[in-house]
Protein backbone atom coordinates (compact mmCIF):
# COMPACT_ATOMS: atom_id res chain seq x y z
CA UNK A 1 0.00 0.00 0.00
CA UNK A 2 2.69 2.51 0.63
CA UNK A 3 4.61 2.16 -2.38
CA UNK A 4 0.92 2.73 -4.22
CA UNK A 5 0.80 6.07 -2.47
CA UNK A 6 4.46 6.38 -3.50
CA UNK A 7 3.54 5.79 -7.18
CA UNK A 8 0.51 8.14 -6.96
CA UNK A 9 2.36 11.16 -5.62
CA UNK A 10 4.93 10.42 -8.54
CA UNK A 11 2.51 10.65 -10.92
CA UNK A 12 0.76 13.89 -10.01
CA UNK A 13 4.29 15.56 -9.25
CA UNK A 14 4.88 14.66 -12.79
CA UNK A 15 1.74 16.28 -14.00
CA UNK A 16 2.72 19.28 -11.98
CA UNK A 17 5.92 19.73 -13.86
CA UNK A 18 4.00 19.35 -16.99
CA UNK A 19 1.59 21.66 -16.03
CA UNK A 20 4.40 24.97 -15.31
CA UNK A 21 6.28 23.79 -17.93
CA UNK A 22 3.39 24.55 -20.48
CA UNK A 23 2.04 27.30 -18.83
CA UNK A 24 4.08 29.58 -20.08
CA UNK A 25 3.51 29.14 -23.83
CA UNK A 26 -0.31 28.48 -23.16
CA UNK A 27 0.39 32.34 -21.46
CA UNK A 28 2.42 33.34 -24.85
CA UNK A 29 -0.76 31.92 -27.23
CA UNK A 30 -3.03 34.79 -25.24
CA UNK A 31 -0.94 37.32 -27.00
CA UNK A 32 -3.03 39.39 -29.53
CA UNK A 33 -1.42 40.25 -32.33
CA UNK A 34 -4.20 41.33 -34.45
CA UNK A 35 -3.22 44.67 -36.50
CA UNK A 36 -4.26 47.73 -34.54
CA UNK A 37 -6.97 48.71 -36.88
CA UNK A 38 -8.82 46.28 -36.83
CA UNK A 39 -8.76 46.84 -32.85
CA UNK A 40 -10.84 49.60 -33.30
CA UNK A 41 -14.15 50.57 -34.24
CA UNK A 42 -14.94 51.63 -38.34
CA UNK A 43 -17.13 53.70 -39.71
CA UNK A 44 -19.59 51.55 -39.87
CA UNK A 45 -19.66 50.54 -36.12
CA UNK A 46 -20.06 54.16 -35.24
CA UNK A 47 -23.51 56.17 -35.27
CA UNK A 48 -24.40 57.57 -38.01
CA UNK A 49 -24.97 61.40 -36.73
CA UNK A 50 -20.69 60.84 -35.84
CA UNK A 51 -18.51 62.21 -38.82
CA UNK A 52 -14.49 60.90 -39.23
CA UNK A 53 -12.12 62.89 -37.66
CA UNK A 54 -8.36 62.04 -37.20
CA UNK A 55 -6.35 59.66 -36.66
CA UNK A 56 -2.75 58.92 -35.59
CA UNK A 57 -0.58 56.61 -34.10
CA UNK A 58 0.90 56.88 -30.74
CA UNK A 59 3.93 56.39 -28.82
CA UNK A 60 4.67 55.20 -24.63
CA UNK A 61 7.77 55.11 -23.24
CA UNK A 62 6.37 52.36 -20.90
CA UNK A 63 8.30 49.40 -20.11
CA UNK A 64 6.78 46.79 -23.21
CA UNK A 65 5.09 49.46 -25.03
CA UNK A 66 5.22 48.24 -28.79
CA UNK A 67 2.88 50.49 -30.79
CA UNK A 68 -1.22 52.68 -30.24
CA UNK A 69 -3.48 54.26 -32.28
CA UNK A 70 -5.72 56.17 -31.92
CA UNK A 71 -9.11 57.10 -33.85
CA UNK A 72 -11.65 60.22 -33.66
CA UNK A 73 -15.25 60.99 -34.15
CA UNK A 74 -17.78 63.88 -33.60
CA UNK A 75 -21.05 64.56 -33.12
CA UNK A 76 -22.16 68.25 -34.85
CA UNK A 77 -24.56 70.10 -33.30
CA UNK A 78 -26.65 73.68 -34.49
CA UNK A 79 -24.46 75.13 -36.79
CA UNK A 80 -22.21 72.38 -37.23
CA UNK A 81 -20.24 72.86 -34.06
CA UNK A 82 -19.23 69.79 -32.15
CA UNK A 83 -21.52 69.01 -29.91
CA UNK A 84 -19.41 66.05 -28.83
CA UNK A 85 -15.89 64.17 -29.47
CA UNK A 86 -15.17 60.53 -28.76
CA UNK A 87 -11.76 59.03 -29.01
CA UNK A 88 -10.88 55.36 -29.23
CA UNK A 89 -7.18 54.49 -28.21
CA UNK A 90 -5.48 50.66 -28.22
CA UNK A 91 -2.22 50.17 -26.82
CA UNK A 92 -0.32 47.27 -27.50
CA UNK A 93 2.58 45.59 -24.80
CA UNK A 94 4.92 42.77 -25.28
CA UNK A 95 3.40 41.37 -22.56
CA UNK A 96 0.42 41.08 -20.67
CA UNK A 97 2.28 42.18 -16.96
CA UNK A 98 3.13 45.13 -18.76
CA UNK A 99 -0.45 45.96 -20.35
CA UNK A 100 -1.60 45.34 -16.60
CA UNK A 101 0.66 47.68 -15.40
CA UNK A 102 0.22 50.73 -17.11
CA UNK A 103 -3.49 50.20 -17.37
CA UNK A 104 -3.01 50.41 -13.35
CA UNK A 105 -1.39 53.52 -13.63
CA UNK A 106 -3.73 54.95 -15.59
CA UNK A 107 -6.55 54.28 -12.97
CA UNK A 108 -4.90 54.89 -10.03
CA UNK A 109 -4.03 58.54 -11.87
CA UNK A 110 -7.93 58.84 -12.12
CA UNK A 111 -8.62 57.77 -8.56
CA UNK A 112 -5.72 60.08 -7.24
CA UNK A 113 -7.14 63.59 -9.16
CA UNK A 114 -10.50 62.92 -7.81
CA UNK A 115 -13.25 64.93 -8.74
CA UNK A 116 -15.58 62.25 -10.65
CA UNK A 117 -17.64 60.46 -10.91
CA UNK A 118 -17.51 56.28 -11.55
CA UNK A 119 -19.23 54.86 -14.08
CA UNK A 120 -20.03 50.36 -13.62
CA UNK A 121 -19.15 49.14 -16.68
CA UNK A 122 -17.72 45.09 -16.48
CA UNK A 123 -14.56 44.98 -17.68
CA UNK A 124 -13.44 48.53 -17.26
CA UNK A 125 -12.94 51.61 -15.27
CA UNK A 126 -14.72 54.49 -16.44
CA UNK A 127 -15.29 58.16 -15.43
CA UNK A 128 -17.43 60.96 -15.52
CA UNK A 129 -16.39 64.65 -15.04
CA UNK A 130 -18.28 67.90 -14.22
CA UNK A 131 -16.84 70.05 -17.21
CA UNK A 132 -18.23 67.81 -20.33
CA UNK A 133 -15.59 64.83 -20.10
CA UNK A 134 -15.58 60.69 -19.52
CA UNK A 135 -12.96 58.33 -19.52
CA UNK A 136 -12.93 54.73 -19.41
CA UNK A 137 -10.45 52.23 -19.37
CA UNK A 138 -9.88 48.40 -19.66
CA UNK A 139 -7.06 45.81 -20.44
CA UNK A 140 -7.67 42.27 -22.42
CA UNK A 141 -4.47 40.39 -22.60
CA UNK A 142 -1.22 42.78 -23.86
CA UNK A 143 -4.31 45.24 -24.96
CA UNK A 144 -4.76 48.16 -23.46
CA UNK A 145 -7.66 50.47 -24.48
CA UNK A 146 -9.47 53.59 -23.84
CA UNK A 147 -12.41 55.68 -24.75
CA UNK A 148 -12.63 59.51 -24.03
CA UNK A 149 -15.49 61.94 -24.67
CA UNK A 150 -15.16 65.10 -24.51
CA UNK A 151 -18.65 68.04 -25.52
CA UNK A 152 -18.79 71.65 -25.37
CA UNK A 153 -21.66 71.51 -23.07
CA UNK A 154 -20.52 70.91 -19.30
CA UNK A 155 -23.98 69.94 -18.32
CA UNK A 156 -24.67 66.77 -20.65
CA UNK A 157 -24.39 63.41 -19.40
CA UNK A 158 -22.72 61.04 -21.44
CA UNK A 159 -22.79 57.97 -19.59
CA UNK A 160 -24.76 56.47 -21.83
CA UNK A 161 -22.49 57.36 -24.61
CA UNK A 162 -19.82 56.41 -21.81
CA UNK A 163 -21.00 52.86 -21.82
CA UNK A 164 -21.73 52.11 -25.20
CA UNK A 165 -18.36 53.25 -26.96
CA UNK A 166 -16.42 51.07 -23.89
CA UNK A 167 -18.65 48.01 -24.09
CA UNK A 168 -18.27 48.21 -27.78
CA UNK A 169 -14.26 49.06 -28.01
CA UNK A 170 -14.33 45.51 -25.37
CA UNK A 171 -16.42 43.37 -27.89
CA UNK A 172 -13.76 44.00 -30.57
CA UNK A 173 -10.76 43.19 -28.86
CA UNK A 174 -10.61 39.27 -28.74
CA UNK A 175 -10.29 37.88 -25.85
CA UNK A 176 -8.42 34.15 -25.32
CA UNK A 177 -8.34 32.23 -22.25
CA UNK A 178 -5.68 29.53 -21.69
CA UNK A 179 -7.07 26.63 -23.52
CA UNK A 180 -3.97 24.20 -23.61
CA UNK A 181 -3.86 23.98 -19.54
CA UNK A 182 -7.54 23.38 -18.69
CA UNK A 183 -7.41 19.92 -21.27
CA UNK A 184 -3.84 18.83 -20.07
CA UNK A 185 -4.97 19.00 -16.47
CA UNK A 186 -7.99 16.57 -17.12
CA UNK A 187 -6.08 14.24 -18.76
CA UNK A 188 -3.25 13.81 -16.23
CA UNK A 189 -5.96 13.69 -13.78
CA UNK A 190 -8.26 10.75 -15.80
CA UNK A 191 -4.67 9.04 -16.51
CA UNK A 192 -3.83 9.34 -12.81
CA UNK A 193 -7.14 7.94 -11.69
CA UNK A 194 -6.99 4.97 -14.79
CA UNK A 195 -3.27 4.13 -13.29
CA UNK A 196 -4.67 3.86 -9.90
CA UNK A 197 -7.50 2.14 -10.80
CA UNK A 198 -5.48 -0.55 -12.37
CA UNK A 199 -2.89 -0.55 -9.61
CA UNK A 200 -5.94 -1.56 -6.77
CA UNK A 201 -7.06 -3.53 -9.48
CA UNK A 202 -4.19 -6.09 -9.94
CA UNK A 203 -3.20 -5.90 -6.15
CA UNK A 204 -7.09 -6.93 -5.49
CA UNK A 205 -6.46 -10.02 -7.83
CA UNK A 206 -3.19 -11.00 -5.99
CA UNK A 207 -4.95 -11.33 -2.77
CA UNK A 208 -7.43 -12.88 -4.22
CA UNK A 209 -5.36 -15.96 -5.69
CA UNK A 210 -3.51 -15.75 -2.17
CA UNK A 211 -6.22 -16.40 -0.08
CA UNK A 212 -6.77 -19.45 -3.06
Amino acid sequence: MMQMKIEIVTLFTLIAVIIASVLPFARAEELITTPLDELLPSREDIPTEYRTGSSENLTLTDPGFIEGKEVNYVKLGVGYTIDLHVSFQVYRFSDIDSANTYYYKKVNDIKSEGGYTEVLIPGAFAATYPYGRADSWGVISNIVFSVRLFSEYSWEDMTKELKDFTNQEASIVPEFSSFLVSPLFMISTLLAVIVYRRRVSIRLGAETQTIR
